[in-house]
């Protein structure tokens, strides 16, 4: 490892890395929906390279903890920053899937720039920043500024955990949420944990959502309530939690369910295989 810098060569490294980053943010921020997947493997790229940067630097005693607790939430972060959140596993509107790749692009964009202010790996830069900065050495001007208390309110649709990339198929799930609060909605596959779901996004009360490239088999848990809090990943008031009695097989179909009160069918969904979730929490799934 090279030796350490003199602390005002240290503040200098740190400086130029912070801004690098900004820019990085800035150029996602400004650019247009279409063009912003670009701009996210751009800004996972230089954190990739700030973070490698950062591991090659002996800091100086003073920050030793702070820096390898700031290199470790980089790494973090640059799933954040590089992952597609979205596009390509949800919409709002199941008829944008086939056809609306601008609405589906704005959506991402909304949700990605949410993200690096209010996600949990955003959240450990931010304390790892905090702490460098209190031992005289600022960084973390690159991250915007989260909501108060952390409270965040996606839209629907948003991808809030993916743990792998199935391959596209025939088959989909739409969600009509019909509650008068929100909805984390997991799909957690057959033979898996719900503490380690394929796939998590939310609907908004009143909100419909549609996913592709989800597992052909899985069982539904759903997180309902007010308030959520994504440092946590958790609602702070009314909160409920369902699963599905029995396991959905999508294969080669769209299936749905609706949570609360009846939906009317959107007539382009009226030959798609839809299940009644009924009022929750009881949460029986039956078809209809």
């Amino acid at each position: 490892m090279a030796r350490p810098p003199s602390e005002p060569d240290y503040r200098r490294l740190l400086a130029a890395a912070d801004d690098a980053l900004a820019a990085a943010v800035a150029r996602l921020r400004a650019a247009a929906p279409a063009r912003a997947a670009g701009s996210c493997r751009a800004l996972a790229s230089r954190v990739r390279r700030t973070a490698r940067a950062l591991r090659r630097t002996q800091p100086p005693p003073a920050a030793a903890a702070a820096h390898a607790e700031l290199v470790a939430a980089l790494d973090a972060f640059r799933a954040v920053a590089g992952r597609r959140y979205g596009a390509e596993y949800t919409c709002p509107d199941d008829r944008a899937l086939d056809s609306g790749r601008s609405a589906r692009a704005e959506h991402e964009h909304t949700v990605v720039l949410a993200l690096l202010a209010v996600d949990p790996a955003a959240e450990r830069v931010r304390s790892a920043a905090a702490r460098l900065t209190a031992d005289g050495f600022p960084f973390g001007r690159f991250l915007p500024a989260p909501p108060p208390g952390g409270m965040w309110r996606p839209p629907d649709g948003a991808v809030l955990a993916q743990r792998n990339r199935p391959r596209r198929g025939d088959g989909g799930l739409s969600v009509v949420n019909r509650l008068d609060r929100d909805a984390a909605v997991s799909l957690v596959e057959e033979s898996g944990s719900p503490a380690d779901p394929a796939l998590t996004f939310f609907v908004r009360a009143g909100g419909a959502v549609t996913a592709v490239l989800i597992p052909r088999r899985f069982r539904l848990y759903v997180r309902s309530g007010n308030g959520w809090d994504n440092r946590v990943h958790r609602f702070t008031a009314d909160r409920r939690h369902e699963r599905s009695a029995d396991v959905f097989d999508v294969a080669r179909r769209r299936c749905g369910v609706r949570l609360g009160g009846p939906p009317e069918l959107p007539a382009h969904d009226r030959d798609a295989c839809w299940n009644d979730a009924g009022p929750l929490p009881t949460l029986d799934i039956d078809p209809f």
